[in-house]
């Protein structure tokens, strides 16, 4: 698309912008397999005209993660769908280029301010359901740990070296376990054996 294509989609209200989504995670190529998939759902999108996209080169960062991003320039149809941009594809950074002004009418802002309160309000209830979510796995988590506990020890005493491996978990993780099941009176400690009471 050329410039004077460009300005006529922007005297019809669309709004012309830079952004920089990035992808964090393993393995190197799935992130770079993601972020070219993310774009090609931007592209689907009838609200968004993709004029130039770069992407960076995969690069190790903390531990065994990968760090990529793109770099886009794209059209928005309106000021409503680049504050919708913002949401759905998360970038880290935007930046308007053209009009140099947005104007609101009253009734189309206040349109607006209730879309954008009904994703803040889908937003926050994921959230929520996450959350439950995540407490039911933590405790079923914890259920699950201490009866595997309890059928390595049903074989005899042991030392918490020794259920760590059986486990497989780092030794002061279990440990952690063990000193809240000594406290519910589940287990007992002779020495450094734990058993069954």
């Amino acid at each position: 698309m050329d410039k004077n294509e460009i300005n006529e989609k922007i005297e019809k209200g669309y709004v012309h912008f830079t952004s920089i989504i990035e992808v964090l995670g393993k393995p190197k190529e799935h992130i770079e397999q993601a972020i070219k998939g993310y774009v090609e759902k931007i592209k689907t999108n009838r609200n968004f005209i993709i004029l130039d996209e770069n992407f960076s080169e995969a690069k190790p960062v903390e531990g065994q993660l990968f760090s990529i991003f793109v770099e886009l320039e794209a059209l928005a149809k309106n000021s409503e769908e680049l504050v919708f941009f913002c949401f759905d594809y998360m970038p880290s950074s935007i930046e308007i280029i053209e009009p140099e002004e947005i104007k609101y009418k009253n009734n189309e802002f206040s349109g607006f301010l209730n879309d954008l309160q009904a994703r803040l309000h889908g937003i926050d209830m994921a959230l929520k359901q996450y959350k439950a979510k995540n407490t039911n796995l933590i405790k079923n988590s914890a259920v699950l740990l201490r009866n595997m506990v309890i059928l390595i020890l049903q074989q005899g005493p042991k030392r918490s070296e020794e259920i760590s491996k059986k486990i497989g978990l780092p030794v002061d993780k279990i440990e952690n376990i063990l000193k809240i099941m000594l406290k519910e009176n589940r287990i007992k400690k002779k020495g450094k054996n734990y058993e069954i009471k």
